[in-house]
């Protein structure tokens, strides 16, 4: 009987597999920051979506309030969950302590509040370097609370405080460009240097998630030589401006 041949299957050599590695990587390195740039774009996206939710709760809020913003105790009151750090008080301020939290469907101190977590959240660099936002604070936006600072017009008052009262609906002559809140760093006391300070940005540029006062959201850049301190020198380079392209 005649024996029946197999074909024997080739092996790779050395050079062939040190070719598909190399392939493989510039595949890789084409696709990545692709991939990188893609997930940048729906943290951003899904920031915004947090932010224009915030918006519909203070609109709730106003209706029940015949038109006036809240009042705050500290930056951190508007909505949120209980922060793990006593800046600003936020170890104190639980979910039924933070104003717009019962219009989110948040009414239990031992929730999350995820609609106050931005998943682009780098932290804050003002206060020692807090790794994030949401977990030192309780919430990763910031409200425009107390007073006129980096050419925004406050728009929440102090509580029990009647010499800064909060804002009307109706003094806010013109809501599109009514900054209410932002991205935790959009203060220019954070300077644009810091990398903690990119949250969705890269470069130097001072780029964020805003809240204008007409609920819409938009990645607003603000301009470097406006409000950056390590540009301008002071907290308050002008003073708020309805005409300007934010106030």
């Amino acid at each position: 009987m005649r024996a029946q041949c197999f074909p024997v299957a080739k092996a790779f050599t050395i050079p062939e597999m040190l070719a598909i590695v190399a392939i493989i990587t510039i595949i890789l390195s084409i696709l990545l920051p692709a991939v990188g740039k893609a997930k940048k774009v729906a943290y951003t996206a899904i920031c915004a979506s947090n932010q224009h939710q915030i918006g519909v709760a203070q609109q709730g809020y106003l209706v029940d309030s015949r038109n006036v913003y809240p009042t705050m105790t500290n930056w951190v009151d508007l909505v949120g969950m209980k922060g793990g750090t006593g800046f600003y008080n936020s170890a104190n301020l639980n979910v039924k302590q933070r104003v717009l939290d019962r219009y989110l469907d948040s009414r239990h101190d031992d929730m999350e509040v995820p609609i106050a977590q931005c998943p682009s959240d780098l932290g804050d660099s003002l206060n020692g370097s807090v790794p994030n936002s949401y977990k030192a604070y309780g919430t990763s936006y910031l409200p425009q609370w107390a007073g006129d600072v980096f050419r925004v017009k406050y728009v929440y008052g102090v509580t029990n405080d009647p010499s800064r009262p909060s804002m009307t609906k109706w003094q806010i002559t013109s809501p599109s460009n009514k900054l209410i809140l932002a991205d935790w760093p959009w203060h220019g006391n954070r300077i644009v240097s810091d990398k903690q300070t990119h949250w969705h940005s890269n470069g130097y540029e001072r780029q964020f998630n805003v809240l204008w006062a007409d609920i819409h959201v938009s990645f607003f850049t603000f301009p470097v030589n406006e409000i950056d301190v390590s540009v301008t020198g002071t907290y308050s380079p002008a003073p708020p401006n309805p005409s300007h392209t934010y106030w």
